[in-house]
């Protein structure tokens, strides 16, 4: 089997999709929500969810393959999604994500993971430093 790139903070990684040992859970005092599908792929992902007004790292999720993570209970801002493919060294991060709610809704977002290349999302590669 592939060797996946080792988790950070000492931790193994989950054995299945979590957010990941060690880290933060943050913003939490919101209604919103951000779905992430990986189910179509073979290869594992560190996602990091990142609110652009503190630029900090808010949620950490592992995303083994084929399986799918509801990052839940967000309050309303702007965030941004950085992706590391743990089977590469790709990382990429998504366009702005505005969460926003109201006395009757709340935004429910769902970024769908594809093999795809120049699929409707438009990902931007990142550094090691920027994840």
């Amino acid at each position: 089997s592939e060797q996946l790139i080792r988790p950070p903070y000492g931790n193994d990684w989950p054995s299945k999709a979590s957010y990941v040992p060690g880290t933060l859970i943050e913003n939490l005092d919101g209604w919103s929500s951000v779905k992430i599908d990986n189910s179509k792929n073979d290869y594992a992902v560190h996602l990091k969810l990142v609110d652009l007004k503190s630029n900090r790292r808010v949620r950490e999720v592992y995303l083994p393959p084929f399986e799918s993570f509801t990052i839940d209970a967000l309050k309303q801002g702007n965030y941004d999604i950085r992706l590391k493919y743990l089977h590469s060294s790709n990382i990429q991060k998504t366009p702005r994500i505005e969460l926003s709610e109201s006395s009757e809704r709340a935004t429910i977002y769902e970024l769908t993971l594809s093999k795809v290349i120049n699929g409707n999302l438009k990902l931007q590669d990142i550094s090691e430093a920027e994840f």
